[in-house]
């Protein structure tokens, strides 16, 4: 719905700070919902004043913009990482979080939960992304969005049967497109809390139908059998946040702030800015903060005030199609021919056997046909002539070759019937056949 940029807000005697600049996307900012959307955000997290809320500076619209009347929101820059990225790290070090630190996280977590609540705000999208933690340690909560308020409820209603929010972190009430309060957060807080103790994601399914079903039917596996060496209370503060009947859940987030505690402190912990420092730079490095810093001064710092900025054109959005599509059309590369894959050498080569195989049988077939008509076209005078005991006539055979001492046979028509055999030669009078001794013959056998 909208990008965010890094800014600098200067000030008078070279004063500047940075802050993070939201506007609305530029395709959208002719959209009124998206334009309203975007106003009951400002509206809503401009009233949320906490150490663990991400703080509003200023919001406005910029009338001189070119892409018309651009809505920005200027909010307050967390030097640091958010939720998803320090899970991603953990996993890839093969070390989780260790349990007072994700009770550090949760604890500043529903500290500002439960001020958003206290003011009549449902986040509706506790995620991952929207929970910051600086490099020194402090947890801030960001993006009211989809956040809904008791006087924008009530102005402008979610159509029946529509989805907001991520499907992952959405409550079996939310994903059933029903009304929400304040124990909806806290199923959401729950997922996080669970995917940062045991490394995995909870509602990962194949497609995002099957996911919906999984978060409908509130299918949680127990933590402990997943991460056996979670402490118990930890789990059962997790597991109550978790409950798929809203009224078995925490009644506000004040209450799974207190679990947690309590369960700090009978482990002999606190919450702690500086231990989740330390954490912070055993998963992105010590000097993580100041290479962020390095890497955001740096285009600052090579300009000087004597020197003109090189005209830049304006940035526009890359999800307008208009402007990336005769980009690609100019940067097309063809791949180079490749030879096929292995798997289909086989089916190829048996392609060309049954091709060949084919075209022999056709061949045959057709020199058969020819042999067959060859036969049929003999003269019937020749075959009323005896036989010649010889392999061909007498005025074929070569001069120079003997004749052979064996007689050859020599093929005969089908239809040729002899009255009398040829002169020299004599043929042995037929078997004659005694059926009844023969039947005879075999029902002794049988006997046998």
């Amino acid at each position: 719905m909208a990008e965010v940029f890094l800014a600098r807000r200067p000030g008078p005697d070279g004063f500047a700070k940075r802050v993070a600049v939201k506007r609305i996307l530029p395709h959208l900012a002719k959209q009124p919902d998206f334009v309203a959307m975007f106003l009951d955000e400002a509206r809503t997290a401009a009233a949320l004043d906490h150490p663990h809320i991400v703080h509003i500076h200023d919001f406005g619209r910029d009338r001189d913009s070119h892409e018309g009347d651009a809505y920005y929101l200027a909010m307050e820059y967390v030097n640091g990482e958010d939720l998803a990225a320090l899970w991603r790290r953990a996993n890839e070090l093969g070390a989780p979080l260790a349990p007072a630190d994700v009770a550090t996280i949760l604890v500043a977590a529903c500290e500002a939960l439960h001020h958003a609540h206290e003011q009549g705000v449902v986040h509706r999208d506790v995620t991952p992304a929207n929970l910051l933690v600086s490099y020194d340690g402090v947890v801030k909560l960001a993006d009211f969005g989809i956040a809904k308020s008791q006087a924008a409820a009530s102005r402008a209603q979610t159509t029946a049967g529509t989805l907001k929010g991520k499907i992952p972190y959405m409550s079996p009430e939310q994903a059933r497109a029903r009304s929400l309060d304040r124990r909806s957060d806290l199923f959401s807080l729950g997922v996080v809390a669970w995917e940062l103790c045991t490394g995995r994601r909870l509602f990962r399914r194949k497609s995002e139908m099957e996911m919906l079903r999984a978060v409908q039917m509130c299918d949680v596996p127990p933590l402990r059998s997943v991460r056996p060496d979670l402490p118990p209370g930890l789990a059962v503060a997790i597991e109550t946040a978790l409950e798929p009947v809203v009224e078995d859940r925490w009644d506000s987030a004040a209450e799974l702030a207190h679990a947690l505690l309590a369960w700090l402190a009978a482990a002999g912990e606190t919450p702690s800015k500086t231990r989740l420092a330390e954490t912070m730079a055993r998963l992105f490095g010590r000097d993580a903060a100041e290479r962020r810093l390095a890497a955001e001064r740096a285009p600052v710092e090579t300009t000087t005030a004597n020197t003109p900025l090189p005209a830049v054109e304006p940035r526009r959005s890359p999800l307008r199609p208009e402007r990336w599509i005769p980009q690609i059309a100019m940067h097309l590369h063809l791949p180079p021919p490749r030879m096929p894959p292995l798997r289909l050498v086989g089916p190829l080569f048996a392609l060309l056997l049954s091709a060949g195989g084919l075209l022999f049988g056709f061949h045959a077939q057709q020199r058969s046909h020819a042999l067959t008509a060859g036969l049929g076209a003999a003269p019937p005078a020749a075959a009323s002539q005896p036989l010649a005991p010889s392999l061909a006539p007498p005025s074929l055979a070569p001069p120079s070759l003997a004749p052979s001492p064996t007689p050859a046979l020599k093929l005969v028509p089908h239809d040729l019937h002899l009255d009398a055999p040829p002169a020299g030669l004599s043929l042995p009078a037929p078997a004659q056949k005694h059926p009844t001794h023969a039947r005879t013959h075999d029902r002794q056998r049988r006997k046998r």
